[in-house]
């Protein structure tokens, strides 16, 4: 679990993330929505990913960016896109 405050020293975003030896998994956040323009969700994640990277870890799965409302901001930290699963289908 990783914690963010404002600058006036308020809980403003906590972050849940899963790790293995391969990688970290981001799970859930949430934040303090009378704090949203204090920036604490992009903070909260910024210092998991160096905290998780002082493990060893080199890789983080943000788990998915198919919400519209969402997944630019989960784009907006660089990275690359990897679908976990191809499907094909081949007609009879």
């Amino acid at each position: 679990m990783f914690i963010s405050y404002s600058q006036d020293n308020k809980l403003g975003s906590i972050a849940f993330f899963g790790i293995d030896h391969r990688r970290g998994y981001f799970l859930y956040a949430a934040n303090d929505p009378v704090l949203r323009n204090e920036h604490t969700g992009t903070a909260v994640l910024w210092d998991a990913f160096q905290a998780i990277n002082t493990m060893g870890i080199e890789e983080i799965d943000m788990e998915g960016i198919n919400s519209p409302q969402r997944g630019w901001f989960k784009l907006s930290f660089g990275g690359t896109t990897s679908p976990y699963y191809h499907l094909a289908y081949k007609g009879s």
